[in-house]
Order: structure tokens, then sequence, then C-alpha cells
């Protein structure tokens, strides 16, 4: 079974994609440098993730079973389409719709429901 090595893979590439953000003080700057990580090294890993869901056909993004994974893409897919990466557009996400379909597939399992009901209270 290599649903935990594909589950690691999906982690580090979701990590990557959050600890390479460029950051500056300078906010022209910081709009610059993201658009530029939006068209580059994200979308490279964005389109990468999207073939790891989609080869995983009907189940989650590491295989037939739900995992950390799955709860990872789900909050990088709402983080942006959220708005809240700044300088990259919340349509970002509408080129990967197997990623937007896996985080919505995620707020259906059991434990993410119950969570969330948990937190709104």
């Amino acid at each position: 079974p290599l649903e935990p090595v594909k589950c690691d893979e999906i982690m580090d590439i979701g990590a990557d994609i959050m600890a390479k953000t460029p950051q500056s003080k300078d906010q022209e700057e910081k709009k610059k440098l993201r658009e530029e990580f939006a068209k580059g090294f994200m979308k490279e890993k964005c389109e990468l993730l999207e073939s790891y869901v989609a080869a995983a056909g009907d189940g989650f993004s590491a295989g037939k079973d739900f995992s950390i994974a799955d709860i990872l893409l789900q909050g990088l897919v709402n983080m942006v389409k959220s708005g809240n990466f700044d300088f990259i557009d919340g349509s970002y996400m509408d080129a990967y719709p197997k990623l937007c379909a896996l985080a919505a597939k995620v707020d259906t399992v059991d434990v993410i429901k119950k969570y969330n009901d948990s937190i709104k209270k």
C-alpha cells in the first residue's frame, strides 16, 4: 500500500507552497513576487496536486481513504478561494477543479463536519 507515502508527498508539496510563498514588507514588492509565484512555482505544484487527485479517482488525494493530506489541501484551496492569500485572486483555484471538488468533499467527512460544527458555537 502506497497511500501513506503518497500522503507524505502531498503534505510536503502543500508545505512547500506555504513555506516558499514570497514575503515582503513592501506591499508592491510582495504583490509582484506573489504574482510571479502564482504563475510559476505555485502553478507547477497545483498542477501536480491536481494530477494526484485525478489519479485517485473517486477517493481522496492519497487514495481511497481520507487522510491528513486532504485536510491540508482543503485548507490551501479554501484559503486561496476566500481571498486570504494576499495578491492571488480567489479564482486562481478554478484552474484546478479536482482540488476544488476534493475540498468540498472533505467538508462532507463526518469528523470534519463535527469539528466545523463545534467551532461555530
